[in-house]
This record gives structure tokens, sequence and C-alpha cells, in this order.
């Protein structure tokens, strides 16, 4: 039987031709290679025929780098967040380990068997988003070693590899608590050119930026067949096919981890998307909203919301595939015939789950039958690719000026667009279902008066995941570039809070704070810093010109959400203006009960006046920090008014947040008041 060669036979047929090794000689190592299952580098090392040194220093001196000793590797001290930054299947399935991170530069440098792979350098660049990935010759079991070690916290892994006999772990735990720390500089890297290798731009990828520095700091975007192959190369290296499987699901943490993980990347793709920007995690939350509320089981959630995240993937288009789109206008239907399935070629590798690729595969059929690719219709279509339809479609119309009616429409005027084509492109149920849940959101978000937050920030692989988490918490988020567009965006826009980057142009964020307290309007906005400038008097300078917190990059998402809603609370506690304080919010009593609007005023410390209309009567309550003052319905006043008002079920409701309390004919609690009128509600019913 033929085998196939070992990985690392370039190698071997390297020193061959440079005489540093005899044919023969290549012959044992191969031999010995397919013995041990390994590398044709390792078994070079392995067999005696090239030490370890004698290896490393060949390798360096070919590929223009440096090395790095299995010794030096053992005895390193790699900070905890270098680790973070690059996944550990990633790091395992490429054969690479880092060593040195510089997130500010967004450099990584690793230690690799493979040096002649320039795909490696493209797939760590996609996976980390390193523009500037410095790579250093290494021995593979060493490699592995370090792996071991740094991700796994196996203290024994170099040892066994002196002793022949390193493995990995089937099933690697947690690091061990114990801070790693320190800088590679005390590993007295083994020079042998000035400067490591920088692999210049691969294929699938287009320079866009070029700056000096300590080498090339090339800038990359991705090409539509870049767009591909890494998407194609992430999946087989971030994701846990056995975690989605249906029936084989360990854990809720894998299933969540591997949806944050296409959260995240499929997030800094979308980072060009000019309004769709963060398209497909919209598409996901609310997908998420409407599964819940059918009730669907959590296995398949997790597909239905997979399918969320990836549906746009590889459809490179001028056009923006909706199912109404589609519908509606032939060039998008025959654009959309072509690309319908590249999301599930590109994760080919991935044994994604049934409810996903369903979903995918039948987003354009139609509920009339008029769609494709099978023509199926009502119920045949499966129940994931109906909600993906509807949710996709009202994402498009709420978030992009160019959707069929070429303006962003309100969440109301959304639904009315879905209802209209009830029946024929969607399922008519399930769309009034929807509507029911998004426009009661809505209702909910402007009545809780939630914030809006500006994040000022050049960097979009800085300010994805943020982005992600406060719109997951309920944000209004909006993102500026640079000083002027803040400046520019403030003018038309009321925000609550400002979280900014002090490296911006044309000025920094010291400047952009100097300026928003000259002006009226932005005074008194709390001001956060999220940078990466650590020094003392950058610091002291933020908190001097009145920076509300100034928090060092890399933080934690997580973080800043919760630094965000301190700030906010402790300002509403001192009486500053509260988010939505200016804006009256009005609605229908079918979209959200009068109990529900009165329950979130109170939890949400609310002052105005809350006016009830139905069947030509009509009533107020009158609400100060939650507490309800007074209530009118008809003829009736106090406790009475307020219990007949939660009896009306049709109707419509405005809060006017100018208006305060004239008298108090109420000095019960509101909970006790909604406790008591749905007692009675009840005893009527019965």
């Amino acid at each position: 039987m033929v085998r196939s060669p070992p990985q690392g036979i370039r190698v071997l047929d390297r020193l061959v031709q440079e005489r540093r090794i005899t044919p023969g000689q290549r012959d044992n190592v191969v031999a010995a290679a397919h013995r041990s299952g390994d590398r044709a580098d390792e078994a070079l090392i392995e067999t005696g025929i090239m030490s370890e040194e004698a290896y490393l220093e060949w390798a360096a001196a070919t590929f223009k780098t440096r090395f790095v000793s299995s010794k030096k590797l053992s005895r390193a001290e790699i900070d905890r967040s270098t680790l973070e930054w690059l996944p550990r299947r990633v790091a395992e399935k490429l054969l690479v380990f880092p060593i040195l991170a510089d997130r500010r530069a967004h450099s990584l440098s690793v230690v690799a068997a493979d040096l002649d792979d320039d795909d490696v350098v493209r797939q760590l660049q996609v996976a980390t988003g390193a523009r500037d990935i410095k790579i250093y010759a290494g021995r593979a079991g060493a490699i592995r070693a370090a792996i071991a070690k740094f991700y796994d916290g196996d203290p024994h892994a170099f040892a066994r590899l002196e002793r022949g006999t390193i493995e990995y772990p089937s099933d690697p735990s947690r690091l061990d608590d114990d801070p790693l720390g320190g800088e590679l500089a005390r590993m007295e890297l083994t020079p042998t050119r000035p400067e490591p290798r920088v692999v210049p731009a691969p294929a699938g990828y287009t320079p866009v930026a070029t700056s000096a520095g300590r080498g090339p700091n090339i800038v990359l975007r991705l090409d539509a067949e870049g767009e591909r192959r890494a998407m194609q190369k992430i999946s087989a290296a971030t994701a846990d096919p056995a975690a989605v499987r249906p029936g084989s699901i360990d854990t809720a943490a894998q299933t969540a981890d591997w949806l944050e993980t296409l959260n995240v990347l499929v997030a800094l793709l979308e980072n060009g998307r000019g309004d769709l920007r963060g398209h497909s995690a919209q598409v996901a939350r609310l997908l998420r909203r409407m599964c819940e509320r059918v009730g669907l089981p959590e296995r398949d959630v997790t597909g239905i919301v997979a399918a969320a995240y990836i549906h746009d993937v590889g459809k490179a288009s001028s056009y923006h595939l909706t199912a109404l789109n589609v519908a509606e206008y032939d060039g998008h239907r025959t654009q959309a015939q072509k690309t319908y399935t590249a999301p599930l070629k590109l994760f080919e590798s991935v044994s994604l789950p049934e409810m996903c690729t369903r979903a995918i595969s039948s987003l354009y059929e139609r509920f009339d039958g008029a769609g494709f690719p099978d023509r199926l219709s009502g119920k045949e279509i499966p129940i994931g690719a109906r909600l993906l339809a509807i949710v996709e479609t009202y994402a498009d119309l709420a978030q992009s000026a160019r959707n069929p009616f070429r303006r962003k429409l309100t969440p109301k005027e959304a639904c009315d667009a879905l209802a209209q084509k009830r029946g024929a492109i969607f399922d008519p149920n399930l769309v009034d279902l929807f509507g029911s849940v998004v426009l009661g959101d809505d209702l909910r978000r402007r009545l809780e008066g939630n914030a809006h937050v500006l994040i000022v920030d050049a960097d979009p692989e800085d300010t994805t995941v943020l982005e992600l988490r406060l719109i997951e918490q309920g944000y209004d988020t909006h993102i500026a570039r640079n000083a002027a567009d803040a400046r520019k965006m403030l003018e038309s826009q009321d925000v609550e809070l400002i979280v900014s980057e002090v490296d911006l142009t044309p000025h920094d964020g010291f400047t952009l704070l100097e300026q928003l307290r000259s002006i009226q309007k932005t005074s008194a906005v709390p001001f956060v810093f999220l940078t990466r400038r650590s020094d003392r008097e950058s610091v002291q300078r933020g908190f001097a010109l009145g920076g509300a917190d100034y928090l060092v990059k890399p933080t934690s998402a997580d973080v800043v959400v919760a630094k965000v809603r301190q700030i906010l609370e402790t300002a509403a506690a001192k009486g500053a203006a509260k988010p939505g304080a200016s804006r009256g919010v009005s609605g229908s009593l079918t979209e959200m009960s009068l109990p529900d609007v009165v329950q979130i005023l109170a939890y949400g410390r609310k002052s105005g006046q809350l006016r009830v209309s139905s069947k030509g009567q009509s009533g107020e309550v009158q609400f100060l920090e939650g507490q309800i003052h007074h209530a009118t319905f008809g003829a009736d006043r106090g406790d009475e008014a307020f219990y007949k008002m939660l009896a009306l079920s049709t109707g419509e409701f405005a809060l006017d947040p100018d208006v305060k309390p004239t008298a108090r004919t109420i000095n019960a609690s509101a909970e006790t008041l909604l406790l008591e009128g749905l007692r009675r509600l009840d005893e009527g019913r019965a």
C-alpha cells in the first residue's frame, strides 16, 4: 500500500537539496514519521539525524526569522490575554503557539512549525483580527507541549517531550488559577536576522493601507474569494460540530460558545455593510424571541439561531436578498437562485444542525407555494425558514434605507408591511405573532427609556463585541469612527452616554470631551474613556477633564456594559436628565396591556401622566418616581378609577413625561394596586 507523505515532507526535500542530510537519511526519517504518525520535521529531531538546535537554526535562516527552542519556550511566561486572543482550537489545528501580542498595533507573534505555509498566516489574521503576524521557528513537539502547558494547565508537558511521549489531553481542562504573566523578552530569542518574517497580504485579501513601524503593518480587507476561503477555514478551526449536532450537545455552555463564535465572526465580516452592520446579530436576537414564544425546544432554537447568524454569508451581491425583495424583484430572485446555498457550502466542513440547514435551504419558499427551490407551501415549509423569512425582512425594513420603501421604517410601519404579504410570502399566523412580539418590545423599550450610547472608536474590531453586548442589554447603540463624525452625530441625536477612544482623528478624545463640555446639549453627558493609553498622565487628564471613568483596553465588553449601566443609574439617582425624559410614548392596549405598562413605569421609577382612552371613555394615571399619586376615569377618582382602567383590554394610551402630579388621591404602592386590581379581575371572570 502506498502511504501518503507525512506533514513537513517539503522540509526534508530542502535539506536534501542543500546537502544537509542524505537521501538515505531522508528515507529513514520518512519511515520513522510513518511509524510514529508524527510530522517529518519532528521525526528528523527524534531520530537524532539532526539536533533540535541545528534544525531550528537552519529553519530560522531559511525563512528569515528567529527561532525559539523547546527549553526557552518551556520557561516562558505568557500573558493570559495573549492566550485568550488566539483560541486553543485554532492553535492546535494550525500547530502554532502565541508568544507576544500587541493589540494596539494589531500585531501577534507566534511560534510555528510550518513556516512556508502562507495559509497559516491568513487563518491567523481572520481568526484573531491581527493585521501583522510575525512567525518564529519552533519545534512541532515543543508547540504541542506549550499548548498543553499554557492552555490546559499541564505542568508535565515539556517533561514528556523530553521523554518523547508528548500528547494532548482529550478533554482539555481550564487553565489553573495561577497567573502566567510576564514578557517573552525573558526568553532571550536567538536572532539569525534582524527582523522576524512578516508575510505579505495573501490571495483573497486586498491591502488597503500600510504604515511604518517594527516591520510592515499591512491592513487587509477580505475580497469575495477571500471571504469564501476564510469562512471555510474559520468554520473548521473554531466550530465544534459535536457541540451542536442534534442529540450530542454536551453542555449548554458549549452551545452558547459555538453561537457566540458565529456571532462575533459574522459581525466582523459585516463591518463594511453600512446600514446593515450588525444585521445578522439583530436577526438572531429577534429570532430567538420568536422561537421562545412559539415554544420550540432548545435544540431547534440553536439551529435556527445559527441560521440567523450565517444566512447572508457568501451572498456577495449589491442586493440584500430578503424574502420580500426576492419575491418582489426579478433581479433579486435571479441572484438568490444562484447564491441561496452559499452559506451551507462555506460551512460544509461543520456538521450544522438540521434545523439550520433546512432554514437556509428553504428561506425563499413562499407561503403560497410560488417560491423556490422546491415550491413548498404552507406548513410544508420548515418553521425555521418561515420564521427567518419574517424576521430578516423586518430587520431590513427597520434597519436599512435601501429597502423597497427607500427609508428606514418604524417598527409599526415594518410590521404593517409584513402584514400586507401575509398568506402570500409569509405565514399569516407567525406574522401576527411577530407583530405582537416586536411592537411589545418596542413599546417596552420606549417606556423604559433605554439609553442611547455613542461609541467613538476608529477600529471596528474593538467596537464589534462591545456594540453587540450593549444591544443585547437593550441600549440603542451608535458608532462614530472619528471625533468629527461624533460631533456631527450628536447635533442630531440625543445620547445619554459616550464611550470613546483617546486616539482619534482629526483630534483626540480629550479634545472631543473638552468641546462637548462647552456645548449645553452635551455638557452633562457622561463620558467614558476606553483606550489603549495606559500611562499615568493620560489617566489623570481623562479624569481632570470630567471623564466618568477611564478603562484601559483590553477590557471585557461585559465589564464595560456594567460600567455603563452603573454610571447611568448613578446619574438618574442624582436627578440628572433620565433617558427618554423628554420623549413621550404612545401605543395600543392590544400591543401591551395596561398592567404591563404600569409595571414598567413603576419599576423604572418613571414620572409623568399616562392617559388612557377606550370606547369613548378616558382617564389618566399620574406617576412620580414610580409611585402612583392620582388616577381618574370618567366620574371616578383614586383607587376605584385605577381598578376600572385595569379592566380595559382595547384602547390607546399615551405617556407625557413632563406632567407632574397635581394631587394625591392614592397612597398604596403600585405593586399593591396591581395585585388588588388583578384579583378583582379574576373574581369578575369567575
